[in-house]
């Protein structure tokens, strides 16, 4: 494995290159970071590195009472009606970007996309996942400051294809700084062969959770219903893998009327498209790494794959975030299996693992050729047959594999950082012509309202009039008069 130095080296000359031609400095940046994310806490320092003064949103999901009995719903600052506060918020930091990712602390009506309309201010809401996997609703189409950063290229042109202006592609990377003291760590375990990942059955009972906030506690015979359509959708995923779970979804209503309104309502079909896939991408992984008859496996992950790996594989439960780069150096192969929502891009194991100095075998995807040099960069295989050779054959060359490692890890820290990303967002934007506009403090655009923007108007008008923004609903009443 590299020596320490080289990797401090390696990071030190990749930030030196950022800083020469770096569009973020001196930005302000309004950051929403869920506690939930880990990729955006490796944003926040990329952010801060850049150059950027950075205002943070500390976004949580709690429980919260009502009438009918409890719903979750995101806080901002533990605030669970924030959208004033996020008002008051950047009217006092005058932020140059609004960064979320994955929707998460946006308003279930997107009053705040409005918010950073009427402000002039460049919102991006960058997908880490599947953006269709959350409910569209919340997305307007066409915003003039609203801009959308979509993991996977294959979901900008489904977007573009559904009227959604402002979308580019910006895939995952790496925050070399989680791999800088990897030595430090010891007595972690080693193995032959790695595999480091969420068996997903947790989450596919956080939502369920999410599905019952929107239509109330699902009675047991529901339940069962949902149940053996996500294991129908499953198989179709396994057996059609280039086809999204929301096409099954929209065939099965299609067969099934009775069940028509609840599996095409805008809030349901996404959540239950993403359960179909932690459900199809759980299969495949068992599946995969079950079928390797390499002796020395081991699985790290959530509780569930404990009784779902074969005899013989260890189990190593979960492993901690903070020091898991040990683990991806110790193993002799790190094995990466992507879940179904990845068509042409790769997950962040991908960048991860080499940055720590391991080395690893991923499944194969169209767009990794943009990414990484395959075999001399990136190793990957193409079915379950292509995988067992290609962990015999790498398992006894060492020395190939620490040379394939190293120039990963060159390439990586050299173009594939957060730090990038964000420069390749701020570029994205400018190249459309979405920059921070000259609206003053207290007061909202001048500009004509398109018709998607009256009703977000009129929604907050009535908002800020009842939380106590008497002045502020007053301006948009006044803007609503002005274009009706």
């Amino acid at each position: 494995m590299m020596l320490m130095k080289e990797r401090n080296e390696g990071r030190l000359s990749s930030a030196s290159k950022v800083t020469e031609t770096n569009p973020l400095q001196g930005m302000r940046v309004c950051l929403f970071r869920w506690e939930g994310n880990k990729i955006v806490e490796d944003i926040l320092p990329a952010l801060r590195d850049s150059g950027c003064e950075v205002s943070v949103l500390e976004v949580r999901v709690q429980s919260i009472q009502t009438p009918g009995g409890s719903k979750t719903a995101f806080t901002v600052d533990g605030r669970g009606e924030y959208l004033t506060y996020f008002y008051r918020k950047i009217e006092a930091f005058d932020p140059d970007l609004i960064l979320l990712c994955n929707s998460h602390g946006l308003d279930p009506h997107g009053l705040l996309y409005a918010i950073a309309e009427l402000k002039e201010v460049p919102l991006v809401n960058w997908f880490l996942d599947n953006p269709y996997f959350f409910p569209m609703m919340r997305h307007p189409r066409s915003f003039r400051f609203i801009s959308y950063a979509v993991f996977d290229s294959a979901y900008v042109e489904q977007m573009r294809k559904d009227g959604y202006k402002g979308v580019f592609s910006l895939p995952l990377a790496v925050n070399p700084y989680r791999f800088e003291n990897i030595n430090a760590v010891v007595d972690k375990p080693e193995c032959g062969v790695l595999f480091v990942g969420r068996s997903g059955l947790n989450n596919i009972q956080s939502v369920f959770r999410d599905i019952e906030t929107g239509t109330g506690k699902m009675p047991d015979w529901v339940r069962r219903k949902v149940n053996e359509t996500v294991e129908e959708g499953a198989s179709f995923l396994q057996a059609y893998p280039d086809k999204a779970p929301q096409l099954f979804l929209k065939d099965y209503a299609a067969q099934n009327p009775q069940y028509a309104d609840f599996y095409n309502h805008q809030h349901i079909m996404p959540l239950i498209s993403s359960i179909i896939d932690f459900k199809a991408s759980f299969y495949l992984r068992r599946d995969i790494i079950n079928s390797i008859d390499y002796v020395d496996i081991a699985v790290a992950g959530d509780e569930p794959w404990r009784e779902h790996i074969r005899a013989g594989i260890r189990f190593l439960g979960r492993l901690p975030y903070q020091t898991i780069g040990t683990n991806y150096s110790n193993a002799v192969i790190n094995l990466n299996i992507s879940r179904y929502q990845l068509r042409t891009t790769m997950n962040q194991r991908a960048f991860d693992v080499p940055t720590a100095g391991g080395f690893l075998i991923t499944d194969y995807r169209p767009g990794v050729d943009e990414l990484f040099e395959l075999d001399k960069e990136i190793v990957c295989y193409h079915n379950p047959d292509d995988l067992q050779k290609k962990i015999h054959y790498y398992i006894e060359r060492p020395v190939e594999r620490s040379a394939i490692v190293q120039c990963a890890r060159k390439r990586i820290l050299q173009e594939h950082t957060y730090a990038r990303r964000l420069i390749q967002l701020v570029g994205n934007l400018r190249k459309t012509g979405v920059v921070k506009g000259k609206v003053e403090r207290g007061a909202i655009t001048k500009h004509n309202l398109g018709d998607e923007l009256r009703p977000y108007l009129l929604k907050l008008t009535d908002w800020f009039q009842k939380n106590g923004l008497a002045h502020e609903s007053a301006i948009f009443g006044r803007k609503l008069e002005e274009s009706s």
